[in-house]
């Protein structure tokens, strides 16, 4: 791997400086170089704050002290005992759901002493790889059964509209973000008016 350092930087902190404007939250992404040298700069120096996608990615950088990290793939059961054992060593360690399946495993299994399992639900913002749809009404009962789960912590909701990779245009990349935000957006505003709270919206 060869970085241009100075280039990786300057970029990094323009996304943390844009972040802070708009009064958002910045969890970067590390799959791509799965370092800690760059995991750095995105975070502004702090081991905290941020978004893998394999368990192998966790392991990696909570061995380097990164103690706040987001795994952002569909929690499957057979990944419990890692996930345990991540949310037993780290501060904060959230898995993502987008089925009734994955929740009921994760109720039918005590999270280590003193800790609730930490939770984000993923939204189809119209990629269709994954996700809840954000329309359906089983959505919110689903979301509430979690919100009142004595053994999970809801968190928030999440999502990734990878379909923007193929926009060609400028407009085409906007009405996606939109898509996205909408999405989001929405559904929290919809749980939120039935009493359950929602801390976190993502997007990315």
């Amino acid at each position: 791997l060869v970085v241009d350092w100075a280039v990786a930087e300057r970029n990094a902190r323009s996304m943390l400086d844009r972040a802070e404007a708009l009064g958002c939250k910045l969890r970067p992404h590390v799959k791509t170089h799965k370092t800690v040298e760059l995991a750095l700069l995105q975070t502004g120096g702090v081991r905290r704050g941020i978004t893998v996608s394999t368990l192998a990615e966790a392991q990696f950088f909570a061995s380097n002290g990164f103690d706040d990290i987001l795994f952002a793939l569909p929690l499957t059961p057979d990944k419990l005992p890692e996930v345990y054992e991540l949310t037993s060593k780290l501060d904060q360690f959230i898995v993502a759901v987008d089925h009734p399946v994955q929740l009921a495993a994760l109720e039918a299994s005590a999270p280590p002493e003193g800790k609730k399992w930490k939770v984000v639900a993923l939204v189809d913002s119209g990629y269709h790889r994954e996700g809840l749809d954000p329309s359906d009404p089983a959505t919110c009962e689903l979301l509430s059964s979690l919100a009142a789960s004595p053994r999970m912590e809801f968190i928030g909701l999440y999502t990734h509209a990878g379909h923007s990779y193929d926009c060609d245009t400028p407009e085409n990349v906007r009405a996606v973000a939109a898509q996205e935000r909408d999405a989001v957006v929405g559904l929290a505003e919809k749980l939120r008016s039935q009493g359950v709270q929602v801390r976190e919206v993502g997007v990315g």
